[in-house]
């Protein structure tokens, strides 16, 4: 691979080259033209108030808890959505783990992507 001086140490930067390698190999590539993530980074956790731009996970982070100032940083279609009763993983984690204490060895074995053991360590419970 062409080395280019610039550092790949972000995930935004990783997933960019990640689809430019995945890009190179198909019959008819796209041509790529990268664009320089402004305002915000990929884990931002609080709302950009100096900027009307944000990572997504500070507008759930503020939808998941409640906060009212997250509209601004929203397209305009979404202004008669209502957030209020929005569900997150917390809400819902109670009924896997109540799934998971439940279910036998070889149930949870055939969940998708449960292998190699997985569901020993899914069974121990360190949750």
């Amino acid at each position: 691979m062409k080395k280019t001086g610039q550092s790949i140490s972000s995930p935004n930067d990783i997933l960019g080259m990640n689809y430019s390698v995945a890009n190179k190999s198909l019959e008819h590539p796209m041509q790529i033209f990268p664009v320089k993530r402004l305002g915000a980074e990929h884990d931002d956790l609080k709302l950009n108030i100096h900027k009307n731009i944000s990572s997504a996970s500070a507008i759930r982070s503020s939808i998941f808890h409640k906060k009212k100032n997250f509209n601004d940083y929203l397209p305009s279609y979404y202004n008669d959505f209502n957030f209020d009763d929005f569900i997150n993983w917390d809400d819902l984690f109670p009924y896997l783990k109540y799934r998971i204490i439940t279910s036998s060895l070889s149930d949870l074995k055939q969940v998708y992507q449960v292998n190699e053991g997985l569901e020993f360590k899914l069974k121990k419970g360190n949750y």
